[in-house]
């Protein structure tokens, strides 16, 4: 009994290789999304296939969000308003202060004419002697 020869898939061609060049390309074109691209139109037709949903390309020159010039107030309001705002912020911690400055002067003179109540009688005037 000879060895028989081992068949050899040419494919049609007549390299060596070129069927399982030919399987490799049919089995790289078909992935586990493959399907996703090819779905059949209820119509009976294919779509088209749908890449990047929600990504426009680089070259995309559809309608951009213009910039409205009009919602733009120059830089000198902008300070001018934070300049009025400090301004405001300083005035009302000032009358803060002088607010609590007054408080305590009151509180002051009401402890200086707190009047203590003793029970005992009070001391004999000086200069008199018992």
């Amino acid at each position: 009994d000879l060895p028989q020869p081992r068949l050899m898939l040419t494919n049609g061609s007549s390299a060596p290789g070129a069927a399982i060049a030919a399987a490799r390309k049919q089995s790289k074109s078909q992935n586990a999304f493959s399907h996703l691209g090819q779905t059949p139109n209820m119509f009976g037709g294919r779509l088209a296939p749908v890449y990047n949903l929600g990504v426009k390309p680089d070259n995309y020159k559809g309608e951009e969000k213009k910039k409205v010039a009009e919602n733009y107030v120059p830089t000198h309001w902008i300070a001018e308003q934070s300049d009025r705002h400090q301004a405001k912020m300083a005035e009302m911690e000032m009358a803060r202060l002088e607010h609590a400055k007054l408080l305590a002067k009151i509180n002051k003179k009401k402890e200086e004419a707190k009047v203590i109540k003793v029970d005992a009688p009070p001391p004999p005037p000086p200069g008199s002697a018992k």
